[in-house]
C-alpha cells in the first residue's frame, strides 16, 4: 500500500496529535463490533475453563555435520533433487486479532481482514560435509523480496534480501543450519504450501520441496533468559511449551546452536546440549490443553541469535519443533519516558523520580553518565538508539542499558517492515541488550510480526492519541465513550502482541501523565486519574508485560500533577515487590466474566501471579471513569497442572503482604477476597521455601528505600516546593 493510503487511512490519528477539534471531540460514527454475547465466560490462552562475549557452552553435541553427504531430505518437508539441503524444521505463528479493537472502516489497513496470514521460519540445512552452497531461493517460484514488493509479504529474511543488504551472508556453508524467514500477509500464498526451489549458482545443481504451513500442536510459547551469576550474561532459560493436542507429550532432548558472535555470518554449526534440564514440577509430561516447561542450565551464552530444537515426545512418536531467538537478559524495568533535561538538572526531580521505583528513562545516554558521582546515587537505565552496539553491550556499560529504542513508531510513521527488518538483521541481532519496537493499533501488530526482540505498545484509553475508533466500543455499554475507550481494551493489545511475539517477552507503554492533550468533552482532567493510571498498567502487567513505560514523567509533568504521583508510588511499590516474578512468567490464562472482571493468570517455574481486574467501574458524570468501590467473592483462577498442589498465597498490596487461604479445586486456585479495583495475589508451594516472607521482606525493603532519600513530595509541601522551583529554573 502507497504511503499516501497509509497516511489517510491514519488521519484520526495524526489529526488528534495535532489537537483537531473532531478527534477531540471523538465524534466519529459508531460501528458495531463483531464479538461475543454480553453474558457468559470467555477465556484466553490456556486450558478451556471448567466454571561482549562469553564462552561457547559446553556439552556433548546431539547433532552435526558427520556422515554422508545426502542429495535428499526426508521428515515432514522432504526436498528432492542433486543440492545436499534438508529442512529441519518449520515454525509457523499464526496472525490473529482480537476482534475487540474498532477500526475506521474499509478505508482503514490496518481493520480486521477476513483472513489473516502467519509469520513462518523455514530451518534449512547444508547437510554436505564437504560443499558450500550459495543458492537463488524461490518462493512459489518468486524471491522474497518480489513477494514484498507486491504486498504478500511484509518483510522477509532470506537469500535474496541479504543480498541486497550487502551486509549480512546469504550462503550455506557446509554443515550448517540456517533459519529463513517470511512473514506472509496472504494466506492464499501458503494455502497449498509454499513451494521452494533452490538452484545453486556455482554448480547449477538444483533442490524442490513443498513446505506445509500450519501452527504444531505443540508450540513455545516463551522463552525467559536468565543468569544465576547475576549478571547480564546469559547462562540458561526457562521454556514454556503448551500442548493443544488432546494426547499428553513430554518434553525430550534440547539442543541448541549458538551464535559464533558475528554481524556477517547468518548461520549456525556448532551444536551442544544443556548442562542440565529440570522440567517444572519434576515431571516432563504436558497434559493435553495445557502448558508445560523446564529450566535449562547451559553455561554462559555468547550474545548473537541463537537456535534451539526441542523434541516432543507423543503418543506417534517424536518430532522436533525450532525456534530462533537473541539470548538477552531481560530484567522488569520501570521507565519514566522522555525528560532527561530534568533527570540531569535537578537533584528534587531525581529523587522524586526513584521514590517511585522507576529505573530507566528514554533518551541518550551521554549527559546523564558524565557524572559518576550522579549516577553512583541514582543509578539509571538507558533507553535508545544506542548505535555503538559493541561499546553498549559491554560488562561496564551493559548493566545500565535497558534496550535499544532504534525505530519509533512505525504504523504511525507508515514505515515499511522491510526496512525495519534489514537495520535490526545488520547492526542488532548480536547486541547484548533486546531492541524494541513500538505498535500503535492492534489490527496491524501481524505486519511487524517477529521484527525485534523486545516489541510493546503504546495505546491510551483516556484524552489521548489514539489510532483505534473511540466512541465505537457499543458493547461496553456506559463505557461507550467519546474522549476515551474502555480501559480493558488495553488488555486485548497486550494478548495479540504476546501471540504473535512467541518466543519473545513483550512490554508496554502505559498512560500516566499528558504533554497537554486534552477533550473539551473533559475539560477538568486531560490526564487519566488514579483508577485510569491503575487499571491500564494492571491491564499491562496481567497480560505478560516485563517492562512498563509510563508516558510521560518529564519534569513539567511531574511537578504539574502532584495528586497522580501516589497511586504511581504505589504501584512502583507493587511491582518492585514481585519484578523477579513477573518476569519469570508467561501468560497462561485469561478469563472476563461477564464483562465485570478480567481474571489472569501468570505461570512461572514454581508458582503463579494472579490478578484480578474490576471492570465494573462506571462513568462519572464529570466524564471520567471512576471505581464501583470494594467487592467481595470468590475468585477461582486456573492453573498448569505442575502448580496444581500449591497450597500457600499471599495478596501483595499497596500497604503491605499478607496471606490469603487458597484452595485448590478440579484445577483451579480459588481463594475469597475484599478488594477494590484492582488485586494481584502469588499462588506457591510452602514446601519450596518461604516466598511469603521473601516478598514481605522485599516489601519492607522498597518502603525503607522511599524513605531514604528523605524527601517526599508526595506528602510534605515544603519538597514539593523545591521540586517546583528547581524543575521551573531549568533551561
Amino acid at each position: 500500500m502507497d504511503a499516501d493510503s497509509m497516511a489517510g487511512a491514519y488521519r484520526p490519528f495524526s489529526l488528534f496529535r495535532k489537537g483537531s477539534l473532531c478527534a477531540a471531540l471523538g465524534l466519529a460514527a459508531a460501528v458495531l463490533l463483531a464479538g461475543l454475547p454480553l453474558s457468559g465466560c470467555r477465556s484466553g490462552p490456556g486450558p478451556t475453563p471448567t466454571g561482549g562475549s562469553a564462552a561457547t557452552p559446553t556439552g556433548a553435541p546431539t547433532i552435526g555435520p558427520t556422515g554422508d553427504p545426502v542429495p535428499t531430505g526426508g521428515g515432514e518437508h522432504p526436498m528432492t533433487g542433486t543440492l545436499p539441503v534438508e529442512i529441519a524444521g518449520v515454525t509457523v505463528v499464526p496472525h490473529g486479532v482480537s476482534g475487540e479493537i474498532a477500526s475506521y472502516g474499509r478505508e482503514d489497513p490496518f481493520a480486521v481482514p477476513e483472513d489473516l496470514g502467519a509469520l513462518v521460519r523455514i530451518f534449512v540445512r547444508n547437510v554436505s560435509e564437504d560443499r558450500d552452497i550459495r543458492a537463488d531461493v524461490l518462493f512459489n517460484g518468486r524471491t522474497g523480496l518480489d513477494l514484498v514488493g507486491t504486498g504478500v509479504l511484509s518483510w522477509c529474511d532470506v537469500p535474496d534480501s541479504r543480498e541486497a543488504l550487502g551486509k549480512v551472508s546469504d550462503g550455506l556453508p557446509r554443515g550448517t543450519l540456517d533459519c529463513w524467514t517470511l512473514n506472509i500477509l496472504d494466506p492464499g500464498f501458503y494455502r497449498n504450501g509454499i513451494a521452494i526451489a533452490m538452484t545453486d549458482r556455482k554448480t547449477g545443481e538444483q533442490a524442490q520441496g513443498t513446505i506445509r504451513v500450519a501452527e504444531a500442536d505443540v508450540t513455545v510459547e516463551r522463552i525467559v533468559f536468565a543468569s544465576e551469576a547475576g549478571d547480564r550474561i546469559p547462562d540458561g532459560f526457562l521454556v514454556f511449551l503448551r500442548n493443544r493436542s488432546a494426547s499428553p507429550v513430554s518434553l525430550g532432548r534440547i539442543t541448541l546452536w549458538p551464535s559464533y558472535g558475528t554481524y556477517r555470518e547468518h548461520w549456525w554449526r556448532e551444536t551442544a546440549a544443556p548442562r542440565s534440564v529440570a522440567p517444572f514440577g519434576g515431571e516432563a509430561g504436558i497434559p493435553p490443553g495445557d502448558m508445560g516447561g523446564a529450566r535449562v542450565s547451559t553455561g554462559p551464552l555468547p550474545f548473537g541469535e541463537m537456535v534451539l530444537s526441542f523434541e516432543i515426545l507423543g503418543p506417534d512418536g517424536s518430532r522436533d519443533i525450532y525456534q530462533s531467538t537473541k539470548p538477552v537478559v531481560t530484567e522488569f524495568d520501570l521507565s519514566m519516558g522522555w525528560g532527561t533535561e530534568a533527570l540531569v538538572g535537578s537533584e528534587a526531580f531525581r529523587k522524586t523520580i526513584r521514590s517511585l521505583h522507576v529505573n530507566t528513562f528514554h533518551g541518550g545516554p551521554g549527559a546523564y553518565y558524565d557524572d559518576p558521582d550522579r549516577v553512583a546515587a541514582h543509578p539509571m537505565k538507558t533507553f535508545d538508539s544506542l548505535p555503538d552496539i559493541a561499546v553498549k553491550s559491554s560488562p561496564e556499560w551493559l548493566p545500565l542499558v535497558h534496550g535499544s529504542e532504534r525505530f519509533g513508531e512505525p504504523q504511525f510513521d507508515n514505515r515499511p517492515a522491510q526496512g525495519i527488518a534489514d537495520i535490526y538483521l545488520a547492526e542488532y541481532r548480536e547486541s547484548g541488550y533486546p531492541t524494541t519496537l513500538t505498535l500503535s493499533h492492534e489490527p496491524g501488530f501481524h505486519r511487524y510480526a517477529g521484527l525485534t526482540d523486545l516489541p510493546h505498545f503504546d495505546a491510551y484509553r483516556v484524552v489521548a492519541p489514539h489510532a483505534d475508533r473511540w466512541g465505537a466500543y457499543v458493547r461496553y455499554g456506559s463505557k461507550n465513550v467519546p474522549w476515551g475507550a474502555p480501559l480493558e481494551t488495553i488488555g486485548f493489545y497486550m494478548r495479540t502482541l504476546a501471540a504473535l511475539s512467541r518466543p519473545n517477552p513483550i512490554a508496554a507503554w502505559s498512560q500516566a501523565l499528558s504533554d497537554g492533550w486534552f477533550s473539551l468533552l473533559r475539560p477538568a482532567s486531560g490526564n487519566p486519574n488514579p483508577l485510569e493510571i491503575r487499571i491500564q498498567a494492571y491491564e499491562a502487567l496481567a497480560n505478560g508485560a516485563v517492562s512498563l513505560y509510563w508516558f510521560n514523567l518529564s519534569g513539567k509533568n511531574v511537578s504539574a500533577n502532584r495528586d497522580r504521583l501516589a497511586v504511581l508510588q504505589e504501584i512502583g511499590r507493587e511491582i518492585r515487590t514481585v519484578d523477579r516474578l513477573l518476569g519469570q512468567s508467561a501468560p497462561y490464562a485469561w478469563e472476563n466474566r461477564f464483562l465485570d472482571l478480567d481474571q489472569n493468570v501468570l505461570a512461572g517455574e514454581d508458582h503463579a501471579v494472579l490478578f484480578a481486574i474490576d471492570l465494573q467501574y462506571r462513568k462519572a458524570w464529570y466524564n471520567e471513569f471512576v471505581s464501583a468501590g470494594p467487592r467481595t467473592g470468590e475468585l477461582s483462577f486456573p492453573v498448569p497442572a505442575w502448580l496444581r498442589d500449591c497450597d500457600a498465597a499471599v495478596r501483595v498490596h499497596r500497604d503491605g503482604i499478607g496471606p490469603i487461604p487458597v484452595r485448590m479445586e478440579a484445577g483451579r486456585a480459588v481463594l475469597s477476597d475484599t478488594f477494590q479495583d484492582t488485586a494481584l495475589y502469588v499462588l506457591y508451594r510452602s514446601a519450596d521455601g518461604d516466598l511469603a516472607g521473601e516478598l514481605a521482606n522485599r516489601y519492607d525493603d522498597l518502603r525503607r528505600f522511599e524513605a531514604a532519600f528523605g524527601f517526599d513530595p508526595i506528602r510534605n509541601d515544603a519538597d514539593f516546593a523545591l521540586l517546583e522551583a528547581e524543575v521551573a529554573a531549568l533551561p
